[in-house]
């Protein structure tokens, strides 16, 4: 098995992206006072969550993605989430403080949800994973609002550009899945693809300044990944499947950087 799998299955990618679009998204903000505990905090717990559902359907479902990995590093895997998950909530009692818990209001109410969905069999599957999609950019928001210090939580669970990052989330995990398979990109992906960048270029000529760049930012990735999905079709499947979240990190890379 190659290195990037490896990665990949270790998460490494996850907390990459988490803290990349989490730092995207203060310096595009001008949230300039933000402090590593909020991003450790956000980023570890996004790969907690993650990791364990990856590490959970690879005991449950034989034929999953890296099934026989988990299975025979099992026991480390279970350390390293405990590990994770104790150090994150010790720095979010005894240094980040209370007060980042109340936004995490958005991320809960999508979790929520998302897990009711499930009760609708194959048609709350997808739901499930668009709801978690938004989670996901809500949870990669939240120190960026936390020390905005005139955002609520409620102005972050209804931020349309954050609703564009997570429907960006969701149609890239239908991108690796397909992948996965080794299967052809369906029609829902690109007429997502194709909507959200139309959704996202109107949204940057109406939406306030301070908002337009993550609407920008937003149709960059989509193009990165309509880009990626033609190219990774010449590649071998394990190198495929190893960097379809390098598309993610364009976009949030030219938002840290204010090239949008």
């Amino acid at each position: 098995m190659n290195r990037v799998l490896q990665l990949k299955f270790w998460g490494a990618d996850v907390f990459i992206l988490a803290l990349v679009w989490a730092l995207a998204y203060a310096a595009h903000m001008d949230t300039t006072m933000v402090t590593p505990g909020p991003l450790v905090v956000t980023s570890s717990a996004a790969w907690v969550w993650v990791v364990a559902g990856r590490l959970y359907r690879g005991l449950r479902e034989e034929n999953s993605s890296g099934a026989g990995y988990y299975r025979s590093h099992l026991v480390p895997m279970i350390l390293l989430l405990f590990g994770v998950t104790m150090a994150a909530i010790w720095i979010q009692l005894y240094y980040v403080g209370q007060a980042l818990l109340g936004y995490s209001f958005g991320v809960l109410f999508f979790l929520l949800v998302g897990t009711i969905a499930r009760i609708l069999g194959e048609m709350g599957k997808e739901l499930r994973r668009l709801l978690f999609a938004l989670a996901a950019a809500q949870l990669c928001a939240m120190p960026a609002f936390y020390y905005s210090f005139i955002h609520t939580p409620v102005n972050q669970l209804f931020s349309a550009p954050l609703c564009y990052v997570g429907l960006l989330f969701y149609l890239a995990a239908r991108e690796t899945e397909r992948i996965e398979k080794g299967s052809e990109m369906d029609t829902l992906t690109i007429c997502g693809l194709l909507a959200l960048v139309c959704a996202t270029l109107y949204a940057a000529w109406i939406l306030p300044h301070y908002e337009r760049g993550t609407c920008l930012a937003v149709a960059v990735g989509a193009g990165c990944l309509q880009g990626y999905a033609q190219l990774s079709s010449r590649w071998p499947r394990e190198y495929a499947r190893g960097f379809c979240w390098l598309s993610l990190l364009v976009p949030a890379f030219l938002l840290w950087f204010r090239l949008l």
